[in-house]
């Protein structure tokens, strides 16, 4: 792979590692979570194709944001449905899971306040297929990237704690603009030319702004900025740090096959890892006295070796009518 792009694979890979951890309660959490989020989103604005026609755009988003969404969000409605009819006496968080308001969640809303199976954590899928649409036909049709950032902006801060839910996650979409924009614009005038000293630059100011402000609470899933310039200051400030020690360190010290894995794998860990999360979950707590270090081990443990099976299964089946279930794993 070339090492342009092979650093954002690791880069990928190390965010989808603070997801699986920051899914688990630790002192991290809240700090995993003022930036994990939007790097996804900042890292999908790289891959932005504006002088791609709108329909095909469409067209790929959906087989890739979309169908992975609907088919494993209905997965998950049917294992929690099974769950529930095997542990019946157990206390579940929701414990009236009425299945037409789960039909109507999965199918119409499209989000995580409304999806309460390990479906839920797909609703980033979504608000991407939303969130790119939108930004690609800002780009088209706008040709002031200063409008579009600010309209970018506006959308952040009106949307920025408010109760109110838009069908089909669209909300949440136009919500994370300003990380899909700001990645667009960082690869178009950093990575794309190549600008490592900038890049540098950048991360020290970065340093120095994360070092003298409080981890903001941000919560892209339900509209959550406790400080809505704070939340976009901070998790900036984070996403380029990182960027900058990947791009400009990877090489020696960070750029592996188990980051560069989990990076082409984002997708299919994102699927598994609440999964993966609640087995650590109950063996960290009867064999571990609760420790979220042992049950983020064993959550990682569990998620190389399916991904070891996954693998397999793609070079079994290359060839075969079955091989277009194994071809997309990544997000974008």
């Amino acid at each position: 792979m070339n090492k342009k792009v092979l650093w954002i694979e690791n880069f990928k890979g190390f965010t989808m590692l603070a997801v699986v951890l920051g899914h688990i309660a630790t002192p991290l959490t809240n700090f995993i979570f003022s930036w994990h989020m939007p790097a996804f989103f900042f890292l999908s604005g790289f891959f932005i194709n504006s002088e791609r026609p709108i329909k095909e755009s469409v067209k790929k988003n959906a087989k890739r944001l979309l169908l992975p969404f609907l088919i494993f969000g209905l997965i998950g409605f049917v294992i929690e449905i099974i769950k529930r009819k095997l542990f019946a006496g157990f206390e579940f968080a929701v414990p009236n899971f009425i299945i037409a308001k789960e039909i109507q969640g999965l199918f119409f809303w499209m989000d995580f306040t409304h999806m309460h199976q390990y479906g839920f954590v797909l609703w980033f899928l979504v608000a991407l297929f939303w969130g790119k649409l939108v930004l690609q036909f800002f780009i088209k049709f706008i040709r002031s990237e200063i409008i579009i950032g600010i309209i970018c902006l506006i959308l952040f801060f009106t949307l920025a704690n408010q109760s109110f839910i838009l069908p089909f996650s669209i909300d949440k979409g136009l919500f994370s603009l300003s990380w899909l924009f700001g990645g667009y614009l960082f690869y178009k005038y950093n990575v794309k030319k190549d600008k490592l000293k900038t890049g540098t630059y950048l991360a020290v100011i970065a340093i120095i702004i994360v070092s003298f402000l409080p981890i903001p609470v941000i919560n892209i899933s339900t509209k959550i900025a406790q400080n809505p310039a704070l939340c976009l200051l901070y998790s900036f400030s984070i996403i380029i740090l990182l960027v900058a020690i990947f791009r400009n360190f990877g090489d020696k010290y960070l750029n592996n096959l188990f980051f560069e894995n989990w990076g082409r794998n984002s997708l299919a860990i994102l699927i598994m890892h609440p999964y993966t999360n609640n087995v650590g979950y109950i063996v960290g707590n009867k064999f571990f006295n609760g420790s979220w270090v042992a049950n983020f081990i064993i959550s990682v443990i569990i998620l190389v070796i399916l991904l070891l099976v996954i693998q397999y299964a793609k070079r079994i089946f290359k060839n075969s009518r079955f091989a277009h279930c194994f071809q997309s794993t990544r997000i974008n």
